[in-house]
């Protein structure tokens, strides 16, 4: 394996990625980076280090733009790391070029740019893998393989929730500059914690209807939305009827992220934050505790490990373009539906 990738965006994500693929392939992949800032801090673990350059520190080659980084070499794949308003103009001119793109969540900040994305794409044989890396979770796995096996009966209702706190995330920066904080930039809690969103289409769907109300923390001073609970209703048919709640909130002092699933024959309590998830069976009159034996970054690993091997061998069955647009469906739904 011989390949060049280019990484867009050198700040907390986009570090995380080059130190994976560095990782798993040192000199066999040469990085190169689209940098529009100049700080040099080495960010690894939320924790930044200044080096005297970055460039150097992690011996690639760096553009002051895209454009620029397209017409000097050709690419075997991109990791789209910059904020997300930034997504679909870096994935439609990296199509352009037919590159192999990872982009991190969410794909972009609306479905008319989706669109635009879809229609390019259809034109080339270039994978195009959105960065919702829970999918390689043993508990997102798990937990995926019960429902899908119906072992516990029909779903009656479900709670999810990730709560945390924003001024938290990148200690190293005013959090109120950073993307996550600014709607311009395509930040607040439900772009940037979208993998909730993501992981209830993946176990049940898009939901029948949705109501929300968004409510905000005015000490956290930031102008995106901060805190949101919805309410879904599914229907397998006119006889089969559960809700879904969802919480969303970057105002939350303490970090929470957990969901509950009741079952007709059973119950599913997941706590994330440590890893672990019961299952009650109550059938069989059964607990299990099932614990994920994988880090954070090591969840990453897995999936960097996903994304390069399916570049290297073609296989484009990685791409998830779908599953994204329907993330931002459920988004603009959850705006139509607020009180």
């Amino acid at each position: 394996m011989n390949m060049k990738v280019l990484f867009i965006g050198m700040g907390s994500i986009g570090q995380r990625h080059l130190q994976n693929t560095q990782f798993l392939y040192g000199e066999k992949v040469k990085c190169f980076a689209v940098r529009s800032t100049l700080h040099n801090n080495y960010i690894k673990d939320g924790v930044a280090t200044p080096v005297e350059n970055l460039a150097n520190h992690y011996q690639i080659n760096v553009f002051n733009n895209l454009d620029e980084a397209l017409v000097n070499h050709t690419y075997d794949a991109v990791f789209i790391t910059n904020p997300s308003s930034l997504h679909a103009e870096a994935i439609l001119k990296c199509l352009d070029y037919k590159i192999n793109i990872f982009v991190e969540k969410p794909l972009c900040i609306n479905l008319e740019e989706t669109k635009a994305i879809k229609d390019k794409l259809a034109c080339t044989d270039s994978i195009l893998y959105v960065g919702y890396q829970t999918h390689f979770d043993p508990i997102f796995q798990k937990v995926n393989d019960l429902i899908v096996s119906d072992e516990l009966g029909d779903v009656v209702s479900a709670r999810f929730e990730w709560c945390t706190f924003l001024p938290d995330h990148h200690k190293y920066e005013d959090y109120r500059m950073g993307y996550a904080a600014r709607s311009d930039l395509g930040g607040g809690a439900l772009l940037g914690l979208s993998h909730e969103i993501d992981i209830v289409l993946n176990f049940f769907g898009m939901p029948k209807t949705i109501k929300a109300v968004e409510s905000s923390n005015r000490r956290l001073d930031i102008n995106a939305d901060d805190t949101v609970m919805a309410l879904c209703k599914y229907s397998k048919d006119d006889k089969r009827i559960f809700s879904l709640s969802l919480v969303l909130s970057y105002s939350q002092v303490i970090e929470t992220r957990e969901f509950k699933i009741q079952c007709e024959n059973g119950f599913i309590d997941c706590d994330w934050v440590n890893g672990k998830v019961n299952i009650v069976n109550r059938e069989l009159s059964s607990t299990e505790v099932f614990e994920s034996n994988m880090s954070r970054n090591e969840v990453f690993i897995a999936q960097t490990k996903g994304f390069v091997d399916a570049v290297y061998c073609e296989d484009t069955s990685i791409t998830n373009i779908d599953n994204s647009l329907n993330v931002l469906k459920f988004i603009e739904d959850i705006k139509k539906g607020m009180l």
